[in-house]
C-alpha cells in the first residue's frame, strides 16, 4: 500500500466518522477520568487523569489541525526556517495571529505534560511537544490538509515548553501554600 492508498483510505474512513462518534469518544474519556478519581481517590489517580486528558487534547489537536480541513489539491510544505517572520515585516499581520495562536494551543499540554512526568524534567517535556508537533505536521503533509512548515513545529513547541513552566509555576506555588497551611495547623 503506498502513500496515495493510505491518504485515500484514511480520507474515507474520516468522512464515515461523524462528528458524533468523536463527541462520543471525548465523552468516554472524560468518563474514564471521573472513574479513576472515584475509584482510586484524587492523589493516586491525578497522574493518571492528565495522561487521559492529555490524550484528549492531542486529538483534539488532530481533529483541528487535520482531520476536519478541506483537503487540498497539492501537498505543500515551506521547509524555510522562520520564513513567517519575513512575511509579517512585509506587511502580513494575519500570520501574527496564527503564531500566537499556534504557541497557545500547545500550553495546555506543556502543563498537562508536566504533570505527567514532574519528575523527568523539562527535556523530556520539550521532545515529547516537538513530537506531537512534527506528527500533526506530517499528517498535514501526508493527508494534504494545510501548510507542513517548520516555523509550526518551533512555535508548537514553544506553547509546550511556556505549558511546563506554567506548571512549574503552579507547583511552587502550592508547595508554599500547603507549607503556610501546615504552619497554621502546627
Amino acid at each position: 500500500m503506498d502513500i496515495i492508498e493510505l491518504k485515500d483510505y484514511a480520507e474515507a474512513l474520516i468522512r464515515m466518522l461523524p462528528s458524533e462518534i468523536y463527541e462520543s469518544a471525548v465523552s468516554v474519556f472524560g468518563i474514564g477520568v471521573v472513574l479513576l478519581v472515584f475509584l482510586l481517590g484524587w492523589k493516586r489517580s491525578f497522574k493518571w487523569c492528565s495522561g487521559l486528558l492529555a490524550i484528549e487534547y492531542c486529538l483534539l489537536i488532530l481533529s483541528n489541525a487535520v482531520f476536519y480541513r478541506e483537503t487540498a489539491d497539492i501537498r505543500k510544505m515551506d521547509l524555510r526556517l522562520f520564513w513567517t517572520y519575513n512575511e509579517i515585516a512585509q506587511g502580513d499581520n494575519a500570520l501574527k495571529y496564527e503564531i500566537i495562536l499556534n504557541v497557545v494551543l500547545f500550553i495546555p499540554l506543556g502543563l498537562l505534560f508536566g504533570i505527567i512526568f514532574r519528575s523527568s524534567g523539562w527535556r523530556k517535556v520539550f521532545v515529547l511537544g516537538c513530537i506531537v508537533s512534527c506528527v500533526v505536521e506530517l499528517m498535514q503533509l501526508v493527508m494534504m490538509r494545510g501548510l507542513c512548515e517548520i516555523d509550526d513545529v518551533i512555535h508548537n513547541t514553544l506553547g509546550t515548553t511556556i505549558g511546563f513552566v506554567f506548571y512549574l509555576i503552579w507547583e511552587f506555588l502550592y508547595r508554599q501554600y500547603d507549607k503556610a497551611i501546615t504552619k497554621q495547623t502546627a
